[in-house]
């Protein structure tokens, strides 16, 4: 429970006018929207601050992003993607970490034929195992499209496979 004093009229307002601006981050935007929450009084503040001030975003222009913005954003992201059209680098850690492990997913699929019939508990054990094989091949099937295919054709060739079925 809170210790702060109630918010006076003015303070309420310029509360509700930085919320409307989106000015506020952390605790206090919290707190704002835990106000706005329980608050009606305080929520219409803030769409009477929306509305009047909505028109000045018609007066800013906007403003594209430095030529370098997405390159230092994707280098940081994925700094050994190899799935672009003509790239000569190496498969990143987790593509490699993937290619190894994909076929031993498959193995306990291959016991359950084998599995005593009578054991309850062997069979189900090896059924889980299987399923969870199965999921985990087809979690692999899912990203080998990025993997195989540069990236301006990933989302057409999931498309085309979904559509395929």
């Amino acid at each position: 429970m809170s210790t702060r004093p109630p918010l006076s009229a003015e303070e309420r307002d310029l509360l509700a006018a930085e919320r409307a601006m989106g000015l506020l981050d952390g605790a206090e935007r919290r707190d704002a929207d835990a106000l706005a929450a329980r608050d009606p009084d305080f929520r219409a503040a803030v769409a009477r601050w929306t509305v009047h001030l909505a028109p000045m975003l018609d007066e800013v222009d906007p403003v594209d992003p430095p030529a370098a913005a997405w390159s230092a954003i994707e280098s940081r992201i994925a700094p050994t993607a190899s799935n672009d059209a003509g790239s000569s680098a190496a498969p990143s850690n987790v593509v490699q970490l993937r290619r190894k492990i994909s076929n031993k997913r498959v193995l306990p699929v291959f016991y359950v034929p084998y599995a005593n019939k009578n054991n309850m508990w062997e069979v189900i054990g090896v059924l889980s195992l299987a399923m969870a094989a199965h999921q985990g091949f087809s979690a692999n099937l899912f990203t080998t499209t990025s993997d195989m295919f540069p990236r301006a054709a990933v989302g057409s060739v999931v498309g085309i496979g979904g559509a395929m079925g």
